[in-house]
């Protein structure tokens, strides 16, 4: 256990203090919460694309039966993309 511990103590350092890492936490939190970030804009309608289309899919088939590879879309890729988010 003690070696666990310190191999993530080690490593959370590791990611403190890695330029890459930080670049990176920083454009995401710009993508996620800074208003005047360029991007951002294009990031919020594409997600506003996604939860319409999956409502969408889910109404539809409510009414009908649909089709296999929009219930793969429905199911895979924007469960996937919006759990990424999520993370």
């Amino acid at each position: 256990m003690n070696y666990l511990t310190r191999l993530l103590i080690d490593f959370a350092y590791y990611l403190n203090t890695s330029v890459w890492y930080q670049r990176k936490r920083r454009f995401f939190y710009n993508l996620l919460e800074n208003d005047e970030y360029k991007y951002k804009k294009y990031f919020d309608i594409f997600m506003m694309i996604l939860i319409f289309s999956s409502v969408s899919i889910l109404i539809y088939e409510v009414k009908k039966d649909a089709h296999d590879l929009l219930n793969l879309f429905n199911s895979y890729v924007i469960s996937i993309i919006f759990f990424i988010e999520y993370i």
